[in-house]
C-alpha cells in the first residue's frame, strides 16, 4: 500500500485521481463512476441508502478490498 500526496491538477490525472479522496487499487478506482472527471476537488460518494459522504461506505469498502484480495 502506498500513499500518495498529489499537488495538482495535471498531477491527479496521471494518477487517476477522481477528486479527494481517491482509492486505487492495481491503478484502478473502484467507485469510479461514468462522467467522473479526474481532479482535487472534494469526492462525494453515494451510499446504498441515496446519502452522500466524503468517504466510501464501510461496507463498501470491505466489498472492494474483499474482492481485490487485500482482505481474506
Amino acid at each position: 500500500m502506498a500513499w500518495i500526496e498529489v499537488h495538482d491538477a495535471d498531477e491527479a490525472v496521471r494518477q487517476g485521481m477522481s477528486g479527494s479522496p481517491t482509492l486505487l487499487l492495481d491503478g484502478a478506482d473502484p467507485f469510479a463512476t461514468e462522467g467522473l472527471q479526474a481532479g482535487l476537488s472534494c469526492r462525494l460518494y453515494r451510499h446504498a441508502d441515496g446519502t452522500t459522504e466524503g468517504a466510501p461506505a464501510t461496507a463498501d469498502l470491505h466489498r472492494v478490498l474483499t474482492e481485490s484480495g487485500v482482505l481474506p
